[in-house]
């Protein structure tokens, strides 16, 4: 009884269910695969730049233009404009700081800069601790790839199981 074949109108039906569940499984972990893979890109970007300072970085002296408070659902995101000059260009650059160091700098204050060499654009504010800002998209990163990659997980163990394992 147990070990008695299965009716071929039940296993159509089985594939059936099989292929709709697969469909949706991947339907479903497409959008977390895809939104890792863009956070993903981000940090990595700016991992990229950061560690770019770290070795060409030059201190340039740069002028604070604008101060900005971003609300959420939290605590509130705080951003600071500066611009300044490099081998005779003029570059701006909107950075994200912690409240601390919003709240010391005003608008028009000098300050010290980190300019990247070889891609002046990239910068950041000499001394702020910019690692501390890309842990939580790394940890976003981490937990959407995981829901993705054990979603599709799924998807492959439910087509070998089912459909091509004889």
């Amino acid at each position: 009884m147990y070990n008695s074949p299965i009716p071929s109108e039940t296993k159509e039906g089985m594939v059936g269910t099989l292929i709709a569940t697969i469909a949706v499984l991947v339907l479903v972990s497409s959008p977390f695969v895809f939104l890792g893979v863009t956070f993903l890109l981000g940090a990595i970007k700016e991992a990229r730049e950061w560690f770019g300072l770290r070795r060409q970085g030059i201190i340039v002296e740069a002028r604070i233009t604008n101060r900005r408070e971003k609300p959420t659902r939290g605590t509130p995101n705080y951003y600071v404009t500066y611009g300044y000059d490099y081998d005779g260009q003029t570059y701006s650059r909107e950075q994200q700081v912690r409240k601390k160091q919003y709240q010391a700098l005003e608008n028009g204050s000098n300050v010290a800069v980190l300019c990247m060499s070889s891609h002046p654009q990239v910068a950041t504010l000499e001394g702020t601790p910019n690692t501390a800002l890309l842990l939580p998209p790394l940890v976003e990163v981490g937990l959407l790839a995981v829901l993705g990659l054990g979603l599709l997980g799924a998807v492959i163990f439910l087509w070998y199981e089912f459909l091509l394992k004889p």
